[in-house]
């Protein structure tokens, strides 16, 4: 997965009350470490200042506002799953790419408190997602997709992936009702006896963390691959 590196401060360094140079990286480090305190509802420029040690007008010398802020937070939590993340070996399958392009961008979500809504507000053109979109559909390419196919199959990893890690974070009852009790998976699906069922048999399982997320993956990689399938027999077809 292609890495960048984050941008540099211009102008004058200011330092934190810790004494290290207060550029743009070392306010995003430490805005991230608010982050995982308060949430995003009480990540303040005013809060984040005064763990700095230092006045708001410091921090809007590196930021115009508060969301350029957020842009460079959700820049680096993404920066630095794409940057741990392992590619595939050279005999993986196509889905191995598919899949890593997903849990990447999930684990960039969840790695943080409200991780996900912070990355959902905020602008990912810059950021290693983009560069992880590009690769993966150049590698889909390779296996024979049709580009558009290859495309439109990333995006919808990557919408899915941003919605379930949202809700994931925001009530994950909802998002994966077998983490409720029987009781409350009673209470919540007493009107709807089919799923009450099947919410009961997932239970029964005892899928780990993340299966849900990762159910609904597969889903996408099937339908992908009858696609691919469907590419395939079309161009033996054709004259």
């Amino acid at each position: 997965m292609p890495t960048s590196k984050r941008p540099r401060s211009k102008g004058k360094s200011q330092k934190s009350k810790a004494g290290a140079p207060l550029d743009r990286a070392t306010v995003v480090r430490a805005a991230i470490a608010l982050l995982d305190e308060v949430g995003l509802d009480g990540l303040t420029v005013r809060r984040l200042a005064e763990a700095l040690g230092v006045q708001n007008p410091a921090l809007y010398w590196h930021f115009a506002n508060k969301q350029v802020l957020l842009d460079e937070i959700a820049a680096t939590l993404v920066h630095d799953a794409f940057a741990a993340a392992e590619p595939p070996g050279p005999r993986e399958p196509w889905q191995s790419w598919v899949r890593l392009l997903g849990r990447t961008f999930r684990r960039a979500m969840l790695s943080h408190r409200d991780g996900a809504r912070v990355i959902a507000s905020a602008d990912l053109v810059r950021t290693d997602l983009i560069g992880g979109l590009e690769h993966t559909v150049q590698r889909l390419s390779e296996f024979g997709f049709a580009p558009l196919d290859a495309l439109i199959g990333v995006l919808a990893v990557a919408d899915y992936t941003l919605g379930s890690s949202f809700e994931e974070q925001s009530d994950p009852g909802t998002s994966d009702p077998t983490r409720l009790s029987a009781r409350d998976r009673q209470r919540v699906f007493a009107k709807y006896p089919s799923l009450l069922a099947l919410m009961d048999q997932l239970a029964g399982a005892r899928p780990k963390p993340g299966a849900s997320y990762e159910a609904g993956l597969e889903l996408l990689v099937d339908g992908m691959a009858t696609r691919l399938g469907a590419g395939k027999r079309s161009r033996v077809r054709s004259p």
